[in-house]
């Protein structure tokens, strides 16, 4: 094997192996190629080339055995253990393709008359990992965060596109017990759950079934198509017309007010968190990883974006559920219309003065405005936004 062999042109060379392999050969060949990096001892080299096997088998999940997952962890935690290296993210990732035994559990099971999972107390046998794996194929990685990873998936039943978000499990994690439910579900699990419950919000991402591991929480979500974050569209269009913007901030708010309701605070209102079909406009609120109960009483505890926060977080560091939603729905607003960011740091939230552009509509900067009011208590509520004259145009 050569040593100057370009990593593009090594992971051309996989996938080119692997369209004309059996699952078998293909197994065989990532093994033959592992041990013989090992045997020369080329320990730059061998780390590289197991980046990108792992790469490659990331990309075709469901061909590959759980023996050569182990068979590649081993050799490269050997590796970096002579290498005295730290663990790469793309071996935690491969970790997490090992059969574990888990719990299920679907908020469909009550509607289709099989009994709630929660009234069965979770308790399923150590194959439940492959029920996992037998009922769906993950494909490429669509996102990162501090607060998981998100793998387009399909459901091999009927072939519905879905979302795999994958969360890993920590002591210290909070547990809620939601209206209905005897047991503690993790943060996410639970106020997911909580906004999927009927009636439905076509504008809140449903949680389709989960699954819990030793090591992680996986999320089999929906996923719309076609679809892309919000962020990206304004980025392709630069800004939205008031006509696109408004059915876009009617549905968002729509959502906000339906989780709400249902008590669940958001918390990370912003771009990328918000799905639009470019065909229909329709959108989707996703990632309820910063969302917390609702409450009357100020939260103190505040996960979210920065530029997104309220100045009252960033001056007293505590904010109520509703003003805060609805200063994140301003900025969301302006952002969406402008085509530019509102706010960046602290400093620009508390002293920043938005300016109106010829382009806007006078109702559409009254709405901004009354959103990013620097008074909590002069922001409008959910409803007074929906029956602004914005919306009346």
């Amino acid at each position: 094997m050569r040593e100057a062999m370009e990593r593009t042109e090594v992971y051309e060379y996989l996938l080119s192996l692997t369209s004309g392999f059996s699952q078998e050969h293909f197994q065989e060949l990532k093994c033959i190629h592992a041990s013989k990096l090992a045997e020369v001892g080329l320990d730059a080299v061998a780390l590289d080339y197991y980046e990108i096997i792992t790469t490659t088998i990331l990309s075709f999940p469901d061909r590959i055995q759980s023996t050569v997952v182990e068979l590649l962890i081993s050799l490269s935690e050997k590796l970096l253990q002579r290498m005295e290296a730290e663990e790469p993210k793309w071996l935690m990732k491969l970790r997490q393709l090992l059969p574990d035994n888990t719990d299920h559990c679907s908020p469909s099971d009550k509607q289709n008359g099989s009994g709630s999972k929660s009234e069965r107390n979770l308790v399923f046998d150590s194959s439940v990992h492959s029920e996992f794996d037998s009922r769906y194929t993950v494909g490429e990685l669509l996102g990162e965060g501090s607060y998981g990873s998100v793998y387009a998936g399909v459901r091999k039943a009927d072939k519905l596109p879905v979302a795999i978000k994958v969360l890993a499990r920590n002591p210290d994690d909070k547990l809620f017990t939601i209206p209905g439910e005897t047991l503690k579900l993790p943060q996410e699990v639970a106020l997911i759950k909580m906004a999927s419950e009927a009636p439905r919000c076509e504008s809140v991402v449903e949680l389709l079934e989960w699954f819990k591991t030793s090591h992680n929480y996986i999320l089999v979500l929906e996923r719309p198509v076609p679809c892309m974050d919000l962020c990206h569209y304004i980025e392709h269009y630069k800004r939205l017309p008031e006509p696109v913007a408004r059915k876009v901030m009617w549905q968002l708010v729509q959502a906000v007010d339906h989780c709400y309701k249902l008590g669940v605070f958001h918390r990370d209102i912003k771009l990328d968190n918000i799905l639009i079909n470019p065909d229909t406009l329709a959108i989707k609120l996703i990632d309820f990883g910063c969302g917390e109960l609702v409450t009357n009483e100020p939260y103190r505890d505040f996960s979210g974006t920065q530029g997104y926060y309220p100045p009252e977080w960033v001056l007293q560091r505590q904010c109520l559920g509703v003003p805060h939603a609805v200063w994140s729905l301003g900025v969301v607003l302006y952002e969406i219309v402008c085509g530019e960011s509102a706010f960046i740091d602290d400093e620009e939230i508390i002293n920043r003065r938005l300016c109106f552009h010829s382009y806007m509509s006078d109702e559409c900067w009254d709405l901004i405005q009354c959103c990013l009011q620097r008074d909590p208590d002069s922001r409008p509520d959910f409803s007074k936004i929906l029956t602004h004259r914005w919306f009346k145009k």
